[in-house]
């Protein structure tokens, strides 16, 4: 009923009547607690008492109950310490294979998955997701739908929109089937339910004597109950409003991300189809040299020349032109940022830095300028050295991308 205070207390009565008689039920009643604490987001208590609980199972190991402890631990352990969590998490998965319960396994996955999305690796993220929807074996369960948001969180992470956009849909299907305020009203409706006739009982129990108090006391209990619903619509309504403005606005988000992607794909594609296109003329220009050189048809040298006259002219070698008219119509103010902050780069930094910009590795890069790899990388480090971030980890795309 989100009173953790009041929760705290009675896991912690429990526990202690419990303590030496059961030792599973006080490393469960530990395990409450712990979770507790970690919704609280005291980690450091919660780690205690989830580690205390690990305790009390030695000897007596329950391994369901163990793969839920070591999961607990590993997301406790998560914002402090990662190589001891990840170990956690490792040992749940090694002890979930020794359980058939399926929503454990698919808890401990997805818990797994989140952690490595945390950590910035979201390609295991992914593969520890794969596994967890397996084991979501209801479509329209809390479970499944949290699987599904680390699924296209990770395929997000990784740069893989289409896979995210699939899963994104999926769970937001499931999301709103859900229909988690509704349901958060109705816990709300239920609690005052449950203090009326528990009220009621009490009442039951008063002497006749005090029937006169005990009917202004349900006059009053009912005029209280009138003004909890009202507030509790209004809270709905208020509630409802505001899911509808957050999932508008990240429905917004998610197309300009996907505008955004789609021009740098068009962009690149363009990109590279004018420069084979350059490439086959200037082989073309060639060809037609090496025919005028070697061969003595005065009219035939004539007719060659003024081939190789158009070539020469031919608009694609201007397609640097176009390909930077096109970069600015996407990111328009790109190169007067890279300008005011690096004011001593050449065109050949300024061009560099706008295919970084897209994405592009070493290897495409050296294709689209049709220079080497190694030309490539020493413009890259000599790019790095201009943009003063050689003593630094900055990467030059997630620098460059930050303009």
């Amino acid at each position: 009923m989100n009173n953790k205070n009041e929760a705290l207390k009675h896991f912690r009565h429990y526990y202690n009547e419990i303590k030496n008689n059961d030792s599973n039920l006080s490393a469960k009643a530990l395990n409450n607690i712990g979770n507790l604490y970690l919704g609280s987001g005291k980690q450091d208590s919660a780690y205690y008492f989830f580690k205390l609980a690990i305790n009390q199972l030695k000897g007596k190991e329950d391994k369901k109950l163990a793969v839920i402890l070591n999961t607990n631990i590993g997301r406790a352990l998560t914002s402090t310490h990662k190589e001891k969590a990840e170990d956690y998490f490792l040992r749940a998965i090694e002890l979930s294979q020794h359980i058939e319960d399926p929503a454990v396994k698919c808890e401990v996955y997805n818990n797994l998955s989140n952690f490595y999305l945390n950590t910035g690796k979201p390609s295991l993220a992914i593969k520890y997701a794969e596994i967890g929807k397996k084991y979501a074996k209801v479509k329209y369960s809390f479970q499944n739908q949290s699987v599904l948001k680390s699924l296209y969180q990770s395929y997000l992470a990784a740069g893989k929109s289409q896979q995210a956009a699939e899963y994104f849909q999926i769970y937001d299907q499931i999301r709103d089937s859900l229909n988690i305020e509704a349901k958060a009203v109705n816990i709300e409706r239920e609690k005052i339910q449950y203090a009326f006739k528990d009220k009621e009982k009490e009442i039951e129990l008063i002497n006749n004597q005090k029937r006169l108090n005990l009917l202004y006391a349900i006059l009053i209990l009912l005029f209280v109950l009138a003004a909890l619903v009202i507030f509790i619509i209004r809270y709905r309504n208020r509630l409802e409003k505001e899911k509808l403005e957050n999932d508008l606005s990240q429905a917004r988000e998610n197309e300009l991300k996907l505008v955004l992607e789609l021009r740098n794909k068009e962009l690149i594609t363009k990109t590279i189809l004018e420069n084979e296109r350059s490439s086959v003329y200037q082989q073309f220009k060639n060809d037609l040299i090496k025919i005028k050189d070697t061969d003595n048809d005065e009219e035939l040298r004539k007719e060659v020349n003024s081939a190789i006259f158009r070539l020469v002219k031919n608009p694609s070698e201007t397609y640097w032109e176009e390909f930077e008219l096109r970069f600015n119509n996407v990111y328009d103010s790109f190169y007067e940022k890279l300008q005011a902050r690096h004011p001593t780069l050449n065109h050949n930094d300024k061009k560099l830095c706008a295919l970084i910009k897209l994405n592009l590795n070493s290897k495409d890069i050296a294709s689209i300028t049709q220079t080497s790899l190694k030309s490539v990388e020493n413009s890259r480090t000599r790019l790095r050295k201009k943009l003063n971030l050689t003593h630094s980890n900055t990467e030059l795309h997630h620098y460059l991308d930050g303009l």
